[in-house]
């Protein structure tokens, strides 16, 4: 079926066509806070924010809500990829996100709570908590380096934890962790960019664009051409589809979520096999997420669907490791895509005269997408 292009009235024109000074593509932590940021800084200027989705469809409300900035396991990895600078920067970028997010919104309305979080090691992890049991004491010296917070990583026996999993041999405890509602932190979000000025408008896909070095064209399918003098796309894993030269990729993450378990004791934010693998109480019920390293490849994707291999992978994990052998109702499935590459530090980069970039969280949006947002816009000025 041909679509129809959207017929402007004089007013939409004259408030989402004419004289905007920046649009910023995607309406996630990243866009949003790039907007507000932006409009602080240039108040006078005209800035909206597309999304393509009518609602979620990206990162921002589809995590499971940790704010955390890294577990042993993880840094253990990041150490063999990158240096030790860049490790501990990123150690502190995230840090210094959660704390500029916990400015710029009312943090409590979005159910944030300093839970804690914990690393979990089952016999099958002996090889990895023997390396992560040496680095400890050097994460802990490195971590307070760069973010204050002292003993950051603590080691528990299971009997100290006091979790209930099955067959749990080493727990490495960090109480600096919490959880947050990502829906509505994105809403108070969203109400503060409105609250600016900024529109926030859905539905609107930009499918190419085109720059001349003063004005940016966005084309559309439904809604035409629109035309403004400055871009930041902040479209994280979907970067791709609009700039495909750029290090990052899709990566989709899978979700489940299990029916109420009135008899949970447990609470925390929980990390297995490198961050790989998540989960954490929503009052009563469970949320598991992760696997897709089991099935990487196949889940290097922005295709939000789910497949049998990573549900059935995280199904088994929930029966065998959580709930001991129990079966329960799974109410809720989704996907949510992250932004990953060669590096783990997220690309700010102007790739033209008038359109930056500012995406690859690395499924750590919530603590780094504000401070990524100011920088975006910090650089826009520029």
């Amino acid at each position: 079926m041909q679509i129809t292009p959207q017929q402007w009235s004089f007013w939409e024109k004259d408030l989402y066509l004419q004289g905007i000074d920046v649009t910023v593509l995607g309406a996630g932590i990243v866009g949003l806070s790039t907007a507000i940021f932006l409009k602080q800084l240039r108040p006078s200027w005209k800035i909206q924010v597309l999304d393509q989705w009518t609602l979620g469809g990206g990162a921002t409300t589809r995590n499971a809500g940790f704010a955390c900035f890294g577990s042993p396991t993880e840094l253990l990895s990041d150490l063999t990829n990158q240096d030790e600078e860049t490790t501990f920067q990123l150690v502190q970028a995230r840090w210094n996100g959660l704390q500029l997010l916990q400015q710029t919104i009312d943090i409590g309305l979005a159910d944030y709570t300093p839970c804690g979080g914990y690393e979990l090691f089952f016999p099958e992890d002996a090889e990895a908590w023997e390396r992560v049991e040496k680095q400890l004491p050097y994460f802990n010296l490195m971590t307070k380096s760069v973010t204050g917070v002292d003993h950051a990583y603590q080691v528990l026996t299971p009997g100290q934890s006091k979790l209930p999993f099955h067959d749990l041999k080493q727990v490495v405890y960090m109480h600096h962790e919490a959880r947050i509602h990502p829906g509505k932190m994105h809403q108070l979000l969203v109400s503060k960019a409105i609250g600016l000025s900024v529109p926030v408008i859905r539905g609107i896909e930009v499918e190419h664009l085109h720059t001349d070095g003063e004005m940016v064209q966005l084309t559309t399918p439904t809604h035409g051409i629109l035309r403004t003098r400055q871009v930041v796309v902040a479209t994280n894993g979907f970067t791709p589809r609009l700039l495909p030269d750029l290090d990052i990729r899709p990566a989709r993450n899978q979700v489940l979520v299990t029916e109420p378990l009135p008899d949970i004791k447990w609470d925390g934010t929980f990390h297995y096999q490198e961050g790989y693998v998540y989960f954490r109480r929503i009052g009563q019920r469970i949320l598991l997420g992760g696997m897709r390293h089991i099935d990487r490849q196949a889940e290097m994707t922005d295709n939000l669907a789910q497949t049998t291999v990573i549900q059935e992978a995280l199904e088994h994990f929930l029966r065998h490791r959580l709930l001991n052998g129990r079966d329960v109702r799974i109410t809720d499935r989704w996907s949510g895509i992250l932004g990953v590459g060669g590096q783990k530090l997220p690309i700010l980069q102007r790739v033209a005269p008038n359109v930056i970039v500012a995406a690859r969280l690395g499924g750590m949006g919530v603590a780094l997408g504000t401070g990524l947002g100011r920088q975006a816009a910090e650089l826009t000025i520029s």
